[in-house]
């Protein structure tokens, strides 16, 4: 389940479970992991630092849900330099005296290719509502749960200056420091 969640937040890398010199399993990013140390510099993780991080994170969020609707502001979709300019073609072909239908057909289909192409999906509130529902129904965790990660995180940003970011489903986020082993 980590592997699909977390990222290096020093080269934005995929993390992977390896085994060290010492024949520990622990999480690399997987450019260091791949030059044997001599890629990304970023920390290298045990199952335990993971697991606890987001034990205390859920534990955090569920003693205080209200901090749920606390999330980065709502994006809104720009418009792309091409979707200007075809917008400007088809008021022109508008405007001119004879309009030639089949060119006018052929620029509004590309305008919504690229309209679609960079159409901003914004679900937080939905995500927000079922977040706190599970949270609601589902008792304090003491145990690492892997169910539970799955329906509530979007990624994990690992920091090389030694804390995790948890990115929930409903764009809420929160640092949690690494305990040291």
């Amino acid at each position: 389940m980590w592997n699909e969640l977390l990222i290096c937040g020093q080269c934005g890398s995929v993390y992977w479970q390896c085994v060290d010199k010492q024949q520990e399993k622990r999480w690399k990013c997987k450019k260091d992991a791949h030059k044997k140390g001599m890629g990304c510099d970023n920390l290298s993780l045990t199952q335990v630092q993971l697991e606890e991080g987001f034990l205390r994170v859920l534990r955090e969020v569920m003693e205080h849900p209200s901090c749920m609707n606390q999330r980065k502001s709502k994006r809104e979709r720009k418009q792309s330099l091409l979707e200007i300019r075809l917008t400007k073609e088809i008021q022109n072909l508008l405007m001119s005296p004879c309009c030639d239908a089949k060119r006018l057909k052929e620029l509004a289909y590309e305008r919504a290719v690229e309209q679609y192409q960079h159409t901003v999906v914004d679900d937080s509130d939905f995500q927000t509502e079922k977040l706190l529902y599970l949270l609601n129904h589902t008792p304090v965790p003491t145990k690492f749960d892997s169910h539970l990660l799955a329906e509530t995180m979007k990624k994990v940003v690992v920091a090389k200056e030694g804390y995790l970011e948890f990115h929930f489903k409903n764009g809420y986020q929160r640092k949690i420091w690494l305990k040291e082993e």
